[in-house]
């Protein structure tokens, strides 16, 4: 779990957000270990969380898929598609009413901000973006005790830009399924196409 009963503070790990990087840095979780993706909910069942300072990672829908598709095929489960098979995979997500087809029933792997509810209201202190982790990490290190330094822990490797991926409807097809996170966060998709 990602939670430090003495600094009092949980981390919400969205699936695809740098999650094992935070979980490295902030509470010394080693490589190789599953992640705990808990919502907040889970949290609450466990301690009283109005004490504890909440945090989680955020990332652009668009992009987060390319990450958890590419993810699937080159290290969850290698050989249940091709590259080519983007598309269709998304394509499966609206089919089945779900990311269920993609990744199975992982609240953590939808939209970020079903994590963070309480009573249908969310309840978080701080958004850190992935793009921009080390620097947001350092805003709040008073809190978390992060010293400065990240090493990327289940990092993929570079890719072409996420817009480059996707054709016409599978764009809308994450837009409709991440619609709370996009207006939340205010995310667009960036065409470089």
């Amino acid at each position: 779990m990602a939670i430090c009963k003495n600094r009092k503070i949980i981390y919400i790990h969205p699936s695809k957000c740098a999650g094992k990087t935070i979980e490295n840095a902030i509470f010394g979780f080693k490589e190789g270990l599953k992640s705990d993706h808990k919502s907040l909910y889970d949290y609450s069942k466990i301690v009283n969380i109005e004490d504890y300072f909440i945090f989680t990672t955020i990332r652009n829908p668009w992009e987060r898929m390319v990450s958890m598709f590419f993810d699937i095929i080159n290290r969850i489960d290698p050989g249940r598609y091709e590259e080519s098979d983007f598309n269709n995979a998304i394509r499966a997500i609206k089919n089945n009413n779900g990311l269920t087809p993609l990744v199975g029933k992982r609240l953590s792997s939808g939209p970020i901000v079903e994590m963070l509810k309480i009573n249908g209201k969310i309840r978080c202190d701080k958004y850190i973006k992935v793009s921009s982790l080390e620097r947001e990490l350092s805003d709040i290190k008073d809190k978390t005790l992060f010293k400065g330094s990240l090493k990327k822990v289940n990092a993929g490797k570079k890719r072409e830009h996420y817009s480059k991926y996707y054709e016409d409807d599978t764009i809308k097809i994450i837009e409709d399924l991440f619609k709370e996170d996009i207006l939340f966060f205010n995310f667009k998709f960036e065409d470089r196409r």
